[in-house]
């Protein structure tokens, strides 16, 4: 296994305080870090689209 694929890549982004407060408050809740929490919720949402395209592409085939 190579050095580059343990590492992350970073990704910048802006969000209201609120929303920040709100996403610290959830991951806390879930005993996660606020990266760690965002990273989940990325990875459920691509996961989810993926499982909807697979299913709209096997249903056209029909």
């Amino acid at each position: 296994m190579e050095v580059n694929e343990l590492k992350s890549e970073i990704v910048r982004l802006r969000i209201t305080p609120e929303l920040k407060e709100r996403l610290r408050k959830k991951a806390e809740s879930e005993n996660r870090t606020v990266s760690n929490y965002i990273e989940t919720l990325i990875q459920n949402s691509l996961g989810s689209e993926e499982n909807t395209q697979s299913s709209k592409t096997e249903n056209s085939k029909s």
